[in-house]
Protein backbone atom coordinates (compact mmCIF):
# COMPACT_ATOMS: atom_id res chain seq x y z
CA UNK A 1 0.00 0.00 0.00
CA UNK A 2 1.54 3.29 -1.08
CA UNK A 3 1.81 6.03 1.53
CA UNK A 4 -0.60 8.37 -0.27
CA UNK A 5 -3.27 5.67 -0.54
CA UNK A 6 -2.79 4.65 3.09
CA UNK A 7 -3.28 8.26 4.12
CA UNK A 8 -6.36 8.61 1.90
CA UNK A 9 -8.01 5.52 3.32
CA UNK A 10 -7.05 6.43 6.88
CA UNK A 11 -8.35 9.96 6.44
CA UNK A 12 -11.66 8.83 4.97
CA UNK A 13 -12.32 6.47 7.84
CA UNK A 14 -10.37 8.08 10.66
CA UNK A 15 -11.72 11.60 10.16
CA UNK A 16 -15.02 10.43 11.63
CA UNK A 17 -17.07 10.16 8.44
CA UNK A 18 -19.32 7.27 9.38
CA UNK A 19 -16.67 5.61 11.50
CA UNK A 20 -18.19 2.26 12.37
CA UNK A 21 -17.99 0.82 15.88
CA UNK A 22 -17.71 -2.84 16.95
CA UNK A 23 -20.82 -5.00 16.50
CA UNK A 24 -23.11 -5.97 19.34
CA UNK A 25 -22.55 -9.46 20.61
CA UNK A 26 -26.07 -10.61 19.66
CA UNK A 27 -26.29 -8.93 16.26
CA UNK A 28 -25.70 -12.05 14.18
CA UNK A 29 -28.12 -14.32 16.01
CA UNK A 30 -31.02 -12.12 17.02
CA UNK A 31 -34.46 -12.36 15.48
CA UNK A 32 -35.64 -9.34 13.41
CA UNK A 33 -35.70 -6.14 15.43
CA UNK A 34 -37.51 -2.84 15.03
CA UNK A 35 -34.28 -1.01 15.85
CA UNK A 36 -31.48 -2.60 13.81
CA UNK A 37 -27.84 -2.03 14.70
CA UNK A 38 -27.31 0.83 12.26
CA UNK A 39 -23.82 1.42 10.96
CA UNK A 40 -22.06 -1.00 13.27
CA UNK A 41 -19.84 -2.86 10.82
CA UNK A 42 -16.06 -2.49 10.86
CA UNK A 43 -14.65 -1.15 7.58
CA UNK A 44 -11.24 -2.34 6.49
CA UNK A 45 -8.63 0.18 7.64
CA UNK A 46 -5.57 -1.78 6.56
CA UNK A 47 -4.55 -2.90 3.11
CA UNK A 48 -6.45 -5.18 0.76
CA UNK A 49 -3.09 -6.21 -0.66
CA UNK A 50 -3.62 -4.05 -3.73
CA UNK A 51 -2.97 -0.33 -4.24
CA UNK A 52 -5.89 -0.23 -6.70
CA UNK A 53 -8.43 -1.61 -4.23
CA UNK A 54 -7.04 0.39 -1.33
CA UNK A 55 -7.68 3.51 -3.38
CA UNK A 56 -11.17 2.29 -4.32
CA UNK A 57 -11.92 1.71 -0.66
CA UNK A 58 -10.90 5.26 0.20
CA UNK A 59 -13.08 6.69 -2.57
CA UNK A 60 -16.08 4.55 -1.60
CA UNK A 61 -15.95 5.57 2.07
CA UNK A 62 -15.56 9.24 1.11
CA UNK A 63 -18.59 8.95 -1.21
CA UNK A 64 -20.98 7.72 1.51
CA UNK A 65 -22.86 11.04 2.02
CA UNK A 66 -23.53 11.43 -1.71
CA UNK A 67 -24.58 7.80 -2.02
CA UNK A 68 -27.05 8.19 0.84
CA UNK A 69 -28.69 11.09 -1.00
CA UNK A 70 -28.74 9.16 -4.28
CA UNK A 71 -30.24 6.11 -2.54
CA UNK A 72 -33.03 8.27 -1.13
CA UNK A 73 -33.76 9.46 -4.66
CA UNK A 74 -33.92 5.88 -5.91
CA UNK A 75 -36.26 4.89 -3.07
CA UNK A 76 -38.66 7.59 -4.22
CA UNK A 77 -38.25 6.71 -7.90
CA UNK A 78 -38.63 2.93 -7.57
CA UNK A 79 -40.70 2.82 -4.37
CA UNK A 80 -43.37 0.43 -5.63
CA UNK A 81 -40.99 -2.21 -6.99
CA UNK A 82 -38.63 -1.98 -4.02
CA UNK A 83 -41.49 -2.48 -1.58
CA UNK A 84 -43.11 -5.29 -3.55
CA UNK A 85 -39.96 -7.34 -4.10
CA UNK A 86 -37.79 -6.69 -1.05
CA UNK A 87 -39.27 -9.63 0.90
CA UNK A 88 -37.65 -9.49 4.33
CA UNK A 89 -34.77 -7.26 3.26
CA UNK A 90 -34.56 -3.72 4.64
CA UNK A 91 -35.92 -1.49 1.82
CA UNK A 92 -33.19 1.10 2.20
CA UNK A 93 -30.48 -1.56 1.91
CA UNK A 94 -32.25 -3.01 -1.14
CA UNK A 95 -32.21 0.45 -2.74
CA UNK A 96 -28.57 0.98 -1.74
CA UNK A 97 -27.69 -2.27 -3.53
CA UNK A 98 -29.36 -0.91 -6.65
CA UNK A 99 -27.37 2.29 -6.30
CA UNK A 100 -24.10 0.36 -6.07
CA UNK A 101 -24.94 -2.01 -8.91
CA UNK A 102 -26.26 0.42 -11.53
CA UNK A 103 -26.92 3.80 -9.88
CA UNK A 104 -30.54 3.25 -10.95
CA UNK A 105 -29.73 3.02 -14.67
CA UNK A 106 -31.67 0.21 -16.41
CA UNK A 107 -29.21 0.26 -19.33
CA UNK A 108 -26.15 -0.40 -17.12
CA UNK A 109 -23.98 -3.32 -18.25
CA UNK A 110 -21.90 -5.40 -15.85
CA UNK A 111 -19.74 -8.50 -16.28
CA UNK A 112 -20.37 -9.62 -19.85
CA UNK A 113 -19.23 -13.17 -19.07
CA UNK A 114 -22.11 -13.48 -16.57
CA UNK A 115 -24.60 -11.57 -18.69
CA UNK A 116 -25.16 -9.01 -15.96
CA UNK A 117 -27.73 -6.38 -16.85
CA UNK A 118 -30.26 -3.93 -15.51
CA UNK A 119 -30.95 -2.15 -12.26
CA UNK A 120 -29.48 -4.91 -10.11
CA UNK A 121 -27.03 -6.35 -12.63
CA UNK A 122 -28.83 -9.68 -12.78
CA UNK A 123 -26.92 -12.48 -14.51
CA UNK A 124 -28.39 -15.06 -16.84
CA UNK A 125 -27.51 -18.02 -14.62
CA UNK A 126 -29.73 -17.14 -11.67
CA UNK A 127 -32.70 -16.38 -13.91
CA UNK A 128 -32.37 -19.77 -15.59
CA UNK A 129 -32.03 -21.46 -12.19
CA UNK A 130 -35.48 -20.09 -11.32
CA UNK A 131 -36.98 -21.47 -14.53
CA UNK A 132 -37.46 -18.15 -16.34
CA UNK A 133 -36.38 -16.76 -19.70
CA UNK A 134 -33.15 -14.76 -19.14
CA UNK A 135 -34.48 -12.03 -21.43
CA UNK A 136 -36.93 -11.06 -18.70
CA UNK A 137 -34.09 -9.55 -16.69
CA UNK A 138 -34.03 -6.66 -19.17
CA UNK A 139 -37.48 -5.55 -17.97
CA UNK A 140 -37.24 -3.25 -14.95
CA UNK A 141 -39.87 -4.90 -12.78
CA UNK A 142 -38.56 -8.38 -13.50
CA UNK A 143 -35.01 -7.25 -12.78
CA UNK A 144 -36.05 -6.02 -9.33
CA UNK A 145 -38.04 -9.23 -8.77
CA UNK A 146 -35.03 -11.41 -9.61
CA UNK A 147 -32.84 -9.37 -7.26
CA UNK A 148 -35.32 -9.65 -4.41
CA UNK A 149 -35.75 -13.34 -5.05
CA UNK A 150 -32.01 -13.99 -5.01
CA UNK A 151 -31.48 -12.04 -1.79
CA UNK A 152 -34.34 -13.85 -0.06
CA UNK A 153 -33.22 -17.28 -1.31
CA UNK A 154 -29.65 -16.66 -0.12
CA UNK A 155 -30.71 -15.27 3.27
CA UNK A 156 -32.80 -18.37 3.90
CA UNK A 157 -29.95 -20.63 2.80
CA UNK A 158 -27.48 -18.98 5.20
CA UNK A 159 -29.83 -19.51 8.11
CA UNK A 160 -30.37 -23.16 7.17
CA UNK A 161 -26.60 -23.74 6.86
CA UNK A 162 -25.80 -22.24 10.26
CA UNK A 163 -29.06 -22.12 12.28
CA UNK A 164 -27.24 -21.72 15.59
CA UNK A 165 -25.16 -18.78 14.38
CA UNK A 166 -27.25 -17.02 11.70
CA UNK A 167 -30.71 -16.11 12.95
CA UNK A 168 -33.70 -16.40 10.64
CA UNK A 169 -34.22 -12.93 9.23
CA UNK A 170 -31.26 -11.52 11.17
CA UNK A 171 -29.09 -8.73 9.83
CA UNK A 172 -26.23 -11.22 9.57
CA UNK A 173 -28.32 -13.41 7.26
CA UNK A 174 -28.91 -10.45 4.97
CA UNK A 175 -25.26 -9.35 5.08
CA UNK A 176 -24.23 -12.84 3.97
CA UNK A 177 -26.95 -12.85 1.33
CA UNK A 178 -25.57 -9.62 -0.12
CA UNK A 179 -22.09 -11.14 -0.03
CA UNK A 180 -23.28 -14.16 -2.04
CA UNK A 181 -24.55 -11.68 -4.63
CA UNK A 182 -21.28 -9.69 -4.55
CA UNK A 183 -18.64 -12.43 -4.79
CA UNK A 184 -20.71 -15.47 -5.74
CA UNK A 185 -22.27 -18.01 -3.41
CA UNK A 186 -19.36 -20.45 -3.71
CA UNK A 187 -16.83 -17.76 -2.80
CA UNK A 188 -18.95 -16.57 0.11
CA UNK A 189 -19.44 -20.09 1.50
CA UNK A 190 -15.74 -20.88 1.19
CA UNK A 191 -14.69 -17.76 3.09
CA UNK A 192 -17.30 -18.24 5.81
CA UNK A 193 -16.18 -21.82 6.39
CA UNK A 194 -12.60 -20.63 6.88
CA UNK A 195 -13.72 -17.85 9.22
CA UNK A 196 -15.66 -20.30 11.37
CA UNK A 197 -12.68 -22.65 11.58
CA UNK A 198 -10.15 -19.93 12.38
CA UNK A 199 -12.31 -17.57 14.46
CA UNK A 200 -15.15 -19.56 16.04
CA UNK A 201 -15.21 -17.47 19.22
CA UNK A 202 -15.66 -14.24 17.24
CA UNK A 203 -18.51 -15.81 15.28
CA UNK A 204 -20.30 -16.90 18.46
CA UNK A 205 -19.72 -13.62 20.25
CA UNK A 206 -20.10 -11.02 17.48
CA UNK A 207 -21.71 -12.84 14.56
CA UNK A 208 -20.58 -14.66 11.45
CA UNK A 209 -20.01 -11.55 9.36
CA UNK A 210 -17.85 -10.05 12.09
CA UNK A 211 -15.70 -13.20 12.03
CA UNK A 212 -15.49 -12.97 8.26
CA UNK A 213 -14.39 -9.32 8.46
CA UNK A 214 -11.76 -10.25 11.04
CA UNK A 215 -10.47 -12.98 8.74
CA UNK A 216 -10.02 -10.42 5.97
CA UNK A 217 -8.37 -7.96 8.34
CA UNK A 218 -5.79 -10.69 8.98
CA UNK A 219 -5.11 -11.05 5.26
CA UNK A 220 -7.27 -14.16 4.90
CA UNK A 221 -9.08 -13.29 1.67
CA UNK A 222 -8.57 -15.65 -1.27
CA UNK A 223 -9.37 -15.42 -4.96
CA UNK A 224 -12.92 -16.48 -5.89
CA UNK A 225 -13.46 -17.43 -9.52
CA UNK A 226 -12.20 -14.57 -11.67
CA UNK A 227 -12.01 -12.20 -8.68
CA UNK A 228 -8.59 -11.61 -7.17
CA UNK A 229 -7.97 -11.95 -3.44
CA UNK A 230 -7.71 -8.15 -3.19
CA UNK A 231 -11.07 -7.68 -4.90
CA UNK A 232 -12.67 -10.25 -2.61
CA UNK A 233 -11.19 -8.49 0.44
CA UNK A 234 -12.51 -5.17 -0.82
CA UNK A 235 -16.01 -6.52 -1.32
CA UNK A 236 -16.18 -8.40 1.98
CA UNK A 237 -14.69 -5.75 4.25
CA UNK A 238 -15.69 -2.54 2.48
CA UNK A 239 -18.42 -2.81 -0.17
CA UNK A 240 -20.95 -4.95 1.70
CA UNK A 241 -20.80 -3.15 5.08
CA UNK A 242 -20.80 0.25 3.37
CA UNK A 243 -23.84 -0.86 1.32
CA UNK A 244 -25.76 -1.67 4.52
CA UNK A 245 -24.62 1.50 6.23
CA UNK A 246 -25.84 3.61 3.31
CA UNK A 247 -29.21 1.86 3.15
CA UNK A 248 -29.86 2.12 6.87
CA UNK A 249 -28.96 5.82 6.84
CA UNK A 250 -31.06 6.50 3.74
CA UNK A 251 -34.30 5.20 5.24
CA UNK A 252 -35.38 3.82 8.63
CA UNK A 253 -36.47 0.22 8.37
CA UNK A 254 -36.28 -3.30 9.67
CA UNK A 255 -35.12 -6.77 8.63
CA UNK A 256 -37.53 -9.66 8.47
CA UNK A 257 -37.59 -13.33 7.60
CA UNK A 258 -37.00 -14.20 3.93
CA UNK A 259 -40.10 -14.99 1.88
CA UNK A 260 -41.01 -16.56 -1.46
CA UNK A 261 -41.89 -13.71 -3.82
CA UNK A 262 -44.63 -13.82 -6.42
CA UNK A 263 -43.34 -12.88 -9.91
CA UNK A 264 -44.72 -9.94 -11.89
CA UNK A 265 -48.09 -10.50 -13.49
CA UNK A 266 -46.74 -9.84 -16.96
Amino acid sequence: MRNTEALALGAAVGAGLYLLAPRRADAGRAEPSSSPDVGSDPILTGSTGSAEYDARAARLVASIPNRIERTQTLIAQWSSYLSRYRGGLHRGVFAAAMQMESDGRPSAQGDASLGEAGLFQIGEGFVRSQGFDPQLRHRNEWNVYFAGTEYNVRARSWHLRYPELVGRGSRDAWLLSRLSFAIGDWGARTHVKRALVELPDVARRDGVYAALSSLVQRGGARAAGTQSAAKVAYRIAVVVPVNFHIGERAEPGTYGAPVALAPPAS
